[in-house]
């Protein structure tokens, strides 16, 4: 949680966590075993199921809609092209570095905006 100290999970204020949230979960945290790839170098990273980073790259680039076409308005044609842009100088890494990472899932509640871990109780 964020801000608990040592004694029993209080933040700052007193109460149960930041923003007086539950206390965590007694089972284990719904998550997926993911890589983190990072380049300090270019300021990315990317997160994937895939230890490989072509492969990661791969899945990443598919995703995405680069295709522009006559009738994108200019702000969407130039996020394609910068999009384009970006994914060819990733193409030239042959490798980046990356870390074991687990991948949290969470639920929102689009009336209250609240987010949860997935699967488990508020």
């Amino acid at each position: 949680l964020l801000g608990a100290d040592e004694e029993g999970g209080k933040g700052p204020e007193g109460g149960a966590g930041a923003g007086g949230a539950a206390a965590p979960p007694a089972g284990p945290v719904p998550a997926e075993d993911r890589y983190l790839f990072y380049s300090g170098t270019y300021g990315m990273s990317l997160v994937s199921s895939s230890p490989n980073w072509k492969d990661a790259l791969c899945n990443y680039v598919v995703k995405i809609d680069t295709d522009v076409v006559p009738t994108d308005p200019p702000f969407i044609r130039t996020k394609k092209e910068t999009f384009l842009a970006e994914i060819a100088i990733m193409h030239k890494l042959e490798s980046l570095p990356s870390i074991k990472v687990r991948d949290l899932r969470f639920d929102s509640d689009n009336d209250t905006r609240r987010l949860s871990l997935a699967g488990l109780p508020y």
